[in-house]
């Protein structure tokens, strides 16, 4: 069996969102800094409000695995970075390392929670078509 990859490619947009957001709220924090400078009552606030902001951030990119290309998300299994932006050279190398191993291995990766929900989600797929690709 070989492994196939189903990315519908070029929707980005949540990531954009995202992207968007935070650079708002950078612009925002900016502005406040600078007018509470002018008014001298600025204590530390600003490294608070940026503290606040990555809090935030981490919050809520950590517990979710973002799909770019297809612009969805779905929950991790740990809380860690590992996989929390998924591209499609990151699927193509996932294919790449399940086609090329041993059967044995192939079983140890389709065990992988990440690959799971890869397989549940329809991003990755399973072909008889030893002349397909990816």
């Amino acid at each position: 069996m070989i492994l196939l990859g189903t990315f519908a490619g070029g929707q980005i947009v949540v990531l954009l969102i995202f992207l968007l957001l935070i650079v708002f709220m950078i612009w925002r924090i900016i502005k406040y800094y600078n007018y509470k400078s002018k008014q001298g009552k600025l204590k530390g606030s600003l490294l608070k409000t940026i503290g606040v902001l990555l809090i935030v951030i981490v919050g809520v990119t950590l517990p979710f695995h973002y799909v770019i290309e297809e612009g969805s998300a779905f929950p991790k299994a740990n809380l860690t970075f590992k996989n929390t932006f998924i591209t499609s050279s990151d699927v193509k190398a996932i294919i790449k390392r399940y086609n090329q191993a041993s059967f044995m291995e192939k079983m140890q990766i389709r065990k992988d929670p990440f690959i799971e929900t890869l397989f549940e989600k329809g991003i990755l797929t399973e072909s008889t078509n030893s002349n397909s690709d990816f």
